[in-house]
């Protein structure tokens, strides 16, 4: 509709650039309004763990919810009727118009088209100052299943859930122990770890701070301000520092350009399908995905899927569901017969489908083997990401809680247990065996490398 971007006028160019910051900003405007703001969510969230289960404690957890969510969510919507409802009164509306009367998203232009684009300071991803040698990167978490043909990215995460099971499995955790060495190899003597719905647990934070004293490196670790876990420094957004030689990565999701095109679904794999398909990078492949239904034939007595249907902008399960499908007009079908007989959210649940991206994509279901009695697994490969390298940090498999049925029938999958495959009671993790690192940590940096290359396409991503 626009056109090749680099062959746009400048005029048009810089339109289409300040559509999307101001589109950014719109979306992080009520995320933080102030230290009071902060305070009162932390209290009320604290008043809630201090009651049992009961109504009491529901309607504590609705009015904190209310409290810390409900400018972030409420804002961005009524702009956004707001420009739709200028752009039915304007005689010529402007860009940011059009796509709110077409329902459209600025964000999407920033995958592999629009050029030049800001990153807001307080919420950075993806930057380096050379002169202050100052760094901000991200850690990721990626999804992969194996087969005979390779390992396959099922998404890619933000705010990946670092439990302290994970770290236990260790006696040294690797995350840790990679992420200090990258510190230290690029010549920072300041870390500092910014989480967000998980954080840095008792273990990891000693095994940081141990592995930064005996390597001159300054560890500081943030947590959520609205919901403190561990005691850590607390910060809405990335904590600013006077000085230089600090590398800043960010374990949080923020409804930033930058975090779309990392953890949004539909983007990350547009992002990563335009990359193989301009360096050949094979180090990973990527199941078809489309806005509609992308058959395989289905054998009546095979028992697994053949398609999935996910909400590109959930997590953990939510807005997934598996299909065994005859056809792309059977696929549609029992789709919309599911989710029209889904419960329906109310309150700030129907807002923040609102704020999300309710377009379901398909996804081609990838078969891989079993384990431990037809169980399935996968992969989680953590990575940090910077303008200035990546690296890889550990990997550990999730185990199904129940193994695949002997048969499936043809429909929605009733039971999603043995193919929804994430920690949940019944699952387990195991660490992979070492003959796998090799291939599963080249898969993940060929990932991390076309993230990157989307970024930089993008985004500013260096300090002038």
């Amino acid at each position: 509709m626009l056109g090749p971007f680099e062959s746009l006028p400048a005029g048009a160019r810089k339109g289409i650039v300040e559509t999307i910051e101001r589109d950014g900003r719109w979306r992080m405007a009520g995320f933080h309004l102030g230290r009071f703001h902060a305070w009162l969510a932390r209290s009320l969230w604290r008043g809630r763990n201090r009651l049992k289960w009961g109504p009491a404690r529901a309607a504590v957890n609705a009015v904190a919810s209310v409290v810390q969510a409900g400018p972030f969510l409420v804002l961005p919507v009524l702009h956004r009727r707001v420009l739709a409802l200028r752009a039915r009164l304007a005689g010529r509306p402007a860009l940011a118009e059009m796509l709110a009367a077409a329902g459209l998203e600025p964000r999407t232009l920033a995958v592999r088209y629009a050029a030049g684009l800001e990153q807001q300071a307080s919420y950075r991803g993806f930057w380096h100052d050379a002169a202050t040698r100052s760094t901000v990167g991200l850690i990721v978490g990626l999804d992969f299943v194996r087969n005979a043909e390779g390992y396959w990215l099922l998404e890619s995460n933000m705010d990946c859930g670092l439990l302290g099971e994970r770290t236990a499995m260790y006696a040294e955790d690797p995350f840790a122990r990679n992420v200090l060495e990258f510190t230290a190899a690029h010549g920072y003597r300041r870390l500092a770890i910014v989480s967000g719905a998980t954080s840095v647990d008792p273990d990891m934070a000693r095994q940081y701070r141990e592995g930064g004293a005996a390597r001159g490196i300054e560890v500081r670790l943030f947590e959520n301000a609205f919901d403190p876990r561990f005691g850590h420094e607390p910060t809405v957004s990335l904590p600013r520092f006077a000085d230089g030689g600090t590398l800043i990565l960010r374990n949080r999701h923020y409804r930033t350009a930058v975090d779309y095109v990392i953890h949004h679904k539909r983007a990350s794999s547009r992002a990563l399908r335009i990359f193989q398909e301009r360096t050949g990078d094979a180090s990973f492949r990527l199941p078809r995905t489309s806005p509609v239904p992308c058959i395989s034939v289905a054998d009546p007595s095979d028992p697994f899927p053949n398609l999935v249907f996910k909400l590109p902008e959930l997590d953990d399960g939510e807005g997934v569901l598996f299909l065994k499908a005859s056809s792309a007009s059977h696929a549609l079908q029992i789709v919309e017969e599911a989710t029209r007989s889904a419960p329906k959210r109310t309150g700030l649940g129907a807002l923040y489908l609102r704020l999300r991206d309710g377009r379901g994509i398909f996804q081609q279901y990838v078969k891989s083997p079993f384990v431990d009695d037809r169980r399935l697994f996968k992969t989680r490969a953590y990575v940090l990401m910077t303008p200035v390298g990546a690296r890889f940090l550990s990997a550990q498999r999730t185990i199904c809680a129940k193994p695949v049925p002997a048969i499936l029938p043809f429909g929605v999958v009733q039971d999603q247990a043995p193919y929804l495959v994430s920690y949940r009671p019944g699952s387990r993790w195991v660490l992979p065996p070492p003959e796998e690192e090799e291939r599963l940590e080249r898969a993940a940096l060929g990932v991390v490398r076309g993230l990157s290359a989307a970024l930089e396409h993008a985004f500013r991503t260096v300090a002038p």
